[in-house]
């Protein structure tokens, strides 16, 4: 049985534990007792994702639910931070300039100003680093685009996992 909860995002009706078809918040479910670093963490999150919601809300035509998020884990917080892959190529770093740029900023972590791009189609999700980067999947270095279905891929102090549903 699935429990339905209101996203705290954006307020759409989301599964517990799930991902809001809205604005792709992902609800993670934590302790009664968390330190506070996870506290504002969670905060700032709910703040990103309210900001989603919002462009989408702005949009005139009908917006089809998030279908494909990448998840990325900082090695040495262990936070996690979500974001959404849309159709085409999207790019990820410090401050991506091409394709739909999305800007990751994890402490302790240096990012190149791209990192690493992920090409989605009906098809296919291939993840690829960016040149001058390196990336690894079950420890061997990529040197070309490779299928990101539900694959971890580690880069130097995080992981990032593309989910596509």
């Amino acid at each position: 049985m699935i429990i339905k909860k209101q996203c705290k995002a954006c307020g759409h009706e989301m599964p517990t534990g799930g991902i809001c078809p809205m604005c792709g918040y992902v609800d993670i479910i934590f302790p009664k007792s968390v330190p506070e670093s996870i506290i504002a963490f969670e905060k700032q999150r709910v703040e990103q994702h309210r900001s989603i919601a919002a462009r989408l809300n702005g949009v005139t035509q009908p917006c089809r639910p998030a279908g494909t998020m990448l998840v990325v884990r900082n090695l040495n917080t262990d936070e996690l931070t979500s974001y959404p892959v849309e159709e085409g190529l999207n790019t990820y770093g410090s401050c991506p300039e091409r394709g739909i740029p999305h800007i990751i900023s994890l402490d302790g972590v240096k990012l190149a100003p791209m990192q690493f791009a992920v090409k989605l189609s009906a098809d296919e999700v291939k993840i690829q680093p960016a040149p001058d980067t390196e990336m690894y999947f079950h420890g061997c270095k990529l040197n070309k685009a490779h299928d990101a279905r539900c694959r971890t891929f580690a880069i130097e102090g995080a992981e990032i996992t593309v989910i596509k549903l």
